[in-house]
């Protein structure tokens, strides 16, 4: 019989040590999903527009308060994001209609680094 372990034991997704940004991870699915990618091994930027004392807290957790509707809140918490952990690995969305997000997404696959195109 093969003894199972945990997620961190197993870099089941090759992810280990990369950079994924979460953005509407302050309750939910998003927080569900901060979880499961600190599980990997993974350093966190969670953006959350509500509380965001719900996140986890540790060295690989970064996270953040911006409203993601507000221009000015995006580009400080990308800054953020990629002073702390350098240019992102993954993007996840839990609110990809966000106009200001998708900027973003646009800018990172041209580019690949820590550059807002707005």
């Amino acid at each position: 019989m093969v003894e199972r372990g945990t997620m961190t034991d197993i870099d089941l997704f090759g992810l280990k040590g990369a950079h994924v940004v979460i953005t509407g991870a302050s309750g939910g699915i998003g927080l569900a999903v901060v979880g499961l990618f600190k599980e990997l091994g993974t350093k966190i930027s969670a953006q959350g527009n509500r509380q965001t004392s719900l996140l986890p807290k540790s060295e690989s957790v970064n996270a953040i308060k911006a409203d993601a509707t507000n221009e000015a809140e995006v580009e400080a918490f990308y800054k953020e994001a990629c002073t702390k952990f350098g240019s992102p690995d993954v993007l996840i969305g839990m609110d990809p209609s966000n106009a200001l997000f998708m900027k973003f997404v646009m800018g990172f696959s041209k580019k690949r680094r820590c550059q807002l195109p707005i």
